[in-house]
């Protein structure tokens, strides 16, 4: 897993701790404004009270998350580490108060994080654990934040616990719901418990209608009023399947224009406009503070090639291979752009279309590829394409078939594909109970060779397997 999406999923994880901590009119009010990323409105409320520190922290922290600024975390930490002194300063023991110092513990670890500073980071979180309460009546967000740290500390620092399999996360779809309809719990928590746990269940395997059932039951408005829900919930919609679901909170990215307030929507946006041959995507792709110079640029030359721009796609493509990767991302690049010479047209559009969750014209475009005319790389990529998209749209047992043939078909030194075709049929294995048999497909991904993803996607298949 990357880096980033790692920290995304930690990241999310602070809120479970806030509880009634003198939960005021007022703090109500700037708590909802900070949900909708209106930090200067936070600052002319009036909060009398303890939870002002909570509030200060929870902007600064917030605000660093949405534009996911590296060069600024290290500022963001002063200010959280200056309120947690601040709130420690007055004596008080309450439950609330612990409870508002565990969740500021929290910010202050995610920050480092950010910073990639994973020794105060995993301090910062077990400072943290001695301020939670397990009986408070937001359990819930206790329950996901431990989810969400076991599944982050496991990239760490491997080890075997298998707490957070996929049992758990049904259960917390389902918990969700009951949180939801608790009329005792204030509405910005419950805004705040669904942006965790889209966050939560972006990493999990579980079935798409429990994922579905949680759509169904958030009102609209709450995607207008945060915009990091929006986000988190398109990147969960794209992930089960839900098309539907994803083009509505797309159209609701754009409609609020949240790139304007979230690094990351640039890239969302930018991938959902190559989809529909626009090229103003180059536009929002020049916008992704998040992202690498070398990821952006290859997602240019993706661009430029479906439009049979060769030339421009290939000036693109030398740019990245020029350069020495640094990051994730950065290698992700220059790995993709090292493929150059075997890109087809119709299978990266292909590919562009199943990034924007467009399942159904994916697969009519990939029906209409000469399957013959392929090289073996194209006919691998053939395949695995196929393949997911046949899992997310359900047709899992033709989907078996596609990824069957990847893995069989020699390519591992070259790409990836094989070793997460076993990965996947080892996933869907266990989704229909198959236990043996998906521990002999979690095996084989944990010995098939990788070009890249090795690390991540070896120790998932190791974490998987029971």
């Amino acid at each position: 897993m990357k880096k980033s999406i790692l920290f995304l999923l930690f990241a999310v994880c602070n809120m479970f701790a806030q509880a009634q901590f003198v939960y005021s009119p007022a703090c109500q009010q700037a708590h909802c404004c900070v949900l909708n990323l209106d930090f200067d409105s936070v600052a002319t409320i009036n909060i009398s009270n303890n939870s002002s520190y909570w509030i200060d922290a929870y902007s600064v922290y917030v605000g660093q998350i949405a534009n996911n600024q590296n060069v600024e975390a290290q500022n963001a930490i002063q200010k959280v580490a200056a309120s947690i002194v601040s709130l420690q300063a007055t004596n008080d023991n309450s439950p609330e108060l612990r409870l508002a110092l565990a969740d500021m513990w929290l910010m202050k670890s995610v920050l480092f994080f950010q910073k990639s500073d994973y020794v105060s980071a995993a301090t910062a979180y077990y400072k943290s654990l001695r301020y939670v309460d397990a009986t408070n009546p937001l359990a819930l967000k206790h329950r996901l934040t431990r989810t969400a740290v076991e599944r982050l500390m496991l990239n760490l620092m491997p080890y075997s616990s298998k707490a957070a399999n996929a049992q758990l996360f049904v259960q917390h779809c389902q918990s969700v719901a009951t949180f939801i309809a608790d009329s005792s719990i204030a509405q910005p928590f419950k805004v705040e418990l669904c942006w965790l746990f889209f966050t939560v269940i972006s990493d999990a395997n579980v079935d798409a209608t429990s994922v579905a059932n949680v759509f169904a039951i958030i009102p609209t408005e709450w995607f207008l009023r945060c915009p990091l829900l929006t986000v988190s919930a398109y990147k969960v919609a794209v992930k089960y399947g839900l098309s539907n679901y994803a083009q509505q909170l797309m159209q609701c990215i754009l409609s609020n224009r949240m790139d304007k307030k979230i690094a990351s929507a640039n890239m969302l946006i930018g991938n959902h406009l190559i989809a529909n041959a626009s090229d103003s995507c180059m536009r929002y792709f020049d916008a992704c503070k998040q992202s690498s110079h070398m990821y952006v640029a290859m997602k240019k030359a993706w661009a430029h090639f479906i439009q049979s721009r060769t030339d421009s796609a290939d000036a693109y493509v030398d740019a990245v291979l020029a350069l020495q990767p640094q990051t994730d991302a950065d290698y992700q690049a220059k790995y993709e752009c090292s493929l150059r010479k075997h890109w087809h047209p119709q299978l990266m559009k292909a590919r562009v279309l199943f990034d924007a969750a467009y399942f159904e014209q994916a697969k009519i475009l990939l029906d209409s590829v000469d399957v013959s005319a392929l090289n073996n790389i194209q006919t691998a990529e053939y395949n695995y394409r196929m393949a997911r998209i046949l899992t997310t749209i359900g047709n899992v047992d033709e989907a078996k078939q596609y990824y069957q043939k990847v893995v069989k078909s020699g390519t591992d030194a070259e790409l990836y594909y094989p070793a997460y075709s076993a990965y996947y049929l080892g996933i869907i294995y266990k989704q229909e109970g198959n236990k043996e048999k998906s521990n002999e497909w979690f095996k084989l991904c944990h010995k098939t060779n990788s070009p890249i993803y090795s690390e991540s996607i070896h120790r998932k298949a190791k974490w998987d397997m029971e």
